[in-house]
């Protein structure tokens, strides 16, 4: 039995110490934020608002777009939807939604916050614990980026 060899002249080349760090740093660039919603600098403000009815509090939602690429954000009538969460025994629970599911007489509708540009939400809320999630892209089913605010208690 013959044993059959290459020339060296025809031999692969054998991997180096560089194409391994090419390749890890290839990986790292594409692990990258790639949409505009990953780029853009949002905020979310949570404030009092005037106007509850008795046993209820008014709260402000405040999206501000501080820097970077305009962000689609989506809501049914009008953006943005909200997701609530509520504090129930130390942990967070869906306490439901605003601008998220749309009425079969109503369409969503998105539009495109720049850079400077704010969006307000209004909601009334019992009494509680609560923190607030804005679903960033243009669809709130399948969202680019969620935005978290902190926790507010409502009184």
């Amino acid at each position: 039995m013959s044993t059959l060899r290459m020339p060296a002249a025809h031999r692969p080349p054998t991997p180096s110490r560089a194409g391994f760090v090419g390749a890890a740093l290839l990986a790292a660039a594409c692990g990258a934020p790639t949409s505009p919603a990953d780029r853009a600098r949002l905020t979310l403000d949570v404030a009092p608002a005037a106007g509850a009815p008795a046993g209820a509090a008014r709260v402000r939602l405040t999206l501000r777009h501080d820097g970077g690429p305009a962000v689609a954000l989506t809501g049914c009538p009008a953006p943005p939807a909200v997701r609530i969460e509520r504090d129930t025994a130390g942990a967070w629970r869906d306490a439901g939604s605003s601008g998220i599911l749309c009425q079969a007489i109503y369409r969503a509708s998105t539009v495109a916050l720049s850079a400077g540009g704010t969006l307000e939400a209004v909601l009334t809320l019992p009494p509680g614990r609560y923190r607030f999630v804005v679903p960033v892209g243009p669809d709130v089913g399948a969202p680019e980026r969620a935005l978290r605010s902190g926790a507010v208690a409502l009184p």
